[in-house]
C-alpha cells in the first residue's frame, strides 16, 4: 500500500504521459491521438533524432507535440514549449 501511495502522490500516478491542457479542461488520458499529422511530421523531418508524436485536446482542439521530455504547443507550424518532465517523473515548466 506505501509502494501504490507513493506512485500516486509523489511520481504523478499512473497515466502521467502528458501534462494537462493548458485549458485545464484535459487530463494526460483524455487526449485524442493525430496520427496522420504525427505521420507527416516525422516523414518530413526524417533527419531528427527524436520521434514526435501529435495529440489534439478534445475540449479546446490545441495542437500538442511530445517529443523526447518535453511537450510543446503546436502553433502555425511553430513548437512552443510547454512543460518537461523531471527524471522523477513531474511535469514542469519547460522554460
Amino acid at each position: 500500500m506505501l509502494i501504490l501511495t507513493l506512485l500516486v502522490f509523489l511520481m504523478g500516478g499512473f497515466s502521467n504521459d502528458r501534462p494537462p491542457c493548458v485549458c485545464g479542461k484535459c487530463k494526460s488520458n483524455e487526449y485524442e491521438y493525430e496520427e496522420e499529422l504525427t505521420r507527416l511530421r516525422n516523414e518530413q523531418n526524417r533527419d531528427a533524432i527524436d520521434y514526435e508524436w501529435c495529440y489534439r485536446c478534445p475540449r479546446c482542439s490545441r495542437l500538442w507535440v511530445a517529443r523526447d521530455r518535453t511537450y510543446y504547443r503546436l502553433e502555425e507550424g511553430r513548437l512552443i514549449p510547454y512543460q518537461r518532465i523531471s527524471r522523477w517523473g513531474r511535469w514542469g515548466s519547460a522554460e
